[in-house]
């Protein structure tokens, strides 16, 4: 039967060495406005299709958030009936938590959030703001815009002259598209919405060596705020060849990050045995959604490179073992890095990814769930300057240090 937890026991469960997951069965709203750092949400209706996803071992410690007593104490329940034997709920619910004086973020993916605007302080990334590369675009200089927000998110709008390449595909196709005469001695920038994808895929192509690498200030709603126009509807990223050379450029450049980062690789059988393990495990497949769709391993879950920092909804356990996958090793790796520098303690790469899964006569998964990317939701001129605002906010503290 499901136990009750106190708020400064989970404290204490929280800072320990103990996997466990702390689970927010409230409305998503609810969760953004106010929620217990690293804890992760999962609406209540959601419960029974997602919760073995999002907590991959039914045998560690997981606590139920809801608002109040009653809603902890019934989600509790659900879980230990979906055969989760060490359930237990937050007395007094998420109200509980507060009454008990103790703190509480807002925000969504404040994890991946933070850790962007550490990354721009530690680094550092290199910036650009709008009204810069408005002139710089004007100039005649050549610039490349290279926006690394998903497809359906640059074809509702986006920069003039931007070119959709999703964050995960940079590293793969920056050679190509260098390689085009037009962008000879191009000053490079990064786009996201906001902050955080523009970030990380800047500071990868940084790592890799290429130069004039800038990540734009602020994205599409700092764009807007400076009085710039946005394009509507204008074809996303597609599907196409990438060529030989820009694909061994990666791998190159893959090799010596997980030389430098110490990402180490697994094999396939290793995975299979850690698979079936008592221990949690998530296997994270970084390749674009029909990759995944055309045949994917066993629970593996769709996190293409990009959105990697959006994730937080799909790993409740960070003590988890992380095995990232795609078609090779590459686009496994730059995940892989990312996933250690965010923080994960015990990441690996599939080695020789999918081909080789199959090369050693494992079956694959097709079709599943295709989970589109959930941004904030932010559409007014107030609503954008409060949310970069709040962006912000989360770096200064590495700025001040």
């Amino acid at each position: 039967m499901p136990i009750p937890i106190q708020p400064h026991d989970l404290v204490t469960l929280m800072v320990s060495d103990i996997p466990h997951a702390v689970v927010d069965i409230r409305p998503r709203e609810d969760f953004v406005s106010a929620q217990i750092f690293t804890s992760t949400t999962l609406p209540i209706a959601e419960l029974d299709h997602r919760l073995r996803l999002l907590v991959p071992a039914p045998v560690l410690p997981m606590v139920l958030v809801g608002a109040t007593e009653a809603d902890s104490r019934a989600a509790a329940g659900r879980a230990e009936a979906l055969g989760f034997g060490d359930a237990r709920w937050l007395a007094d619910g998420f109200e509980g938590w507060r009454r008990a004086g103790l703190p509480t973020i807002d925000g969504w993916s404040v994890p991946g959030k933070d850790f962007g605007e550490r990354l721009l302080v530690q680094e550092p990334v290199p910036e650009i703001d709008a009204n810069e590369l408005a002139q710089l675009q004007s100039s005649g200089k050549p610039v490349i815009v290279l926006d690394s927000r998903t497809p359906a998110e640059f074809e509702r709008s986006c920069i003039p002259d931007g070119e959709n390449v999703p964050g995960g595909q940079l590293p793969l196709e920056i050679t190509d598209i260098l390689a085009r005469p037009e962008n000879a001695d191009a000053t490079v920038v990064v786009n996201c919405a906001g902050r955080t994808r523009s970030i990380l895929g800047a500071f990868q192509l940084q790592r890799m060596g290429i130069p004039r690498v800038r990540a734009l200030r602020n994205g599409t709603m700092g764009w807007l705020l400076a009085g710039q126009t946005l394009d509507e509807g204008r074809a996303g990223w597609t599907p196409h060849r990438t060529s030989p050379q820009s694909l061994a450029a990666a791998e190159t450049a893959a090799d010596a990050f997980a030389a430098q980062d110490g990402v180490h690789l697994i094999a396939p059988q290793d995975l299979q045995l850690l698979q079936g393990s008592a221990d949690p495990v998530y296997v994270v497949d970084a390749r674009m959604p029909h990759e995944y769709l055309a045949g994917h391993i066993a629970g593996a879950l769709t996190v293409p490179g990009g959105q990697l920092p959006f994730s937080d909804d799909q790993i409740a356990v960070c003590a988890a073992q992380i095995v990232t996958v795609c078609d090779g090793r590459a686009r496994g790796i730059f995940a892989a890095s990312l996933w250690q520098l965010m923080g994960f303690p015990h990441v690996r790469v599939l080695d020789g990814g999918i081909p080789a899964w199959t090369a050693a006569g494992l079956e694959l998964e097709r079709g599943g769930e295709e989970r589109p990317f959930v941004g904030g939701g932010v559409r007014t001129r107030e609503g954008m300057r409060a949310y970069l605002e709040w962006e912000e906010a989360l770096g200064a503290k590495y700025a001040a240090r």
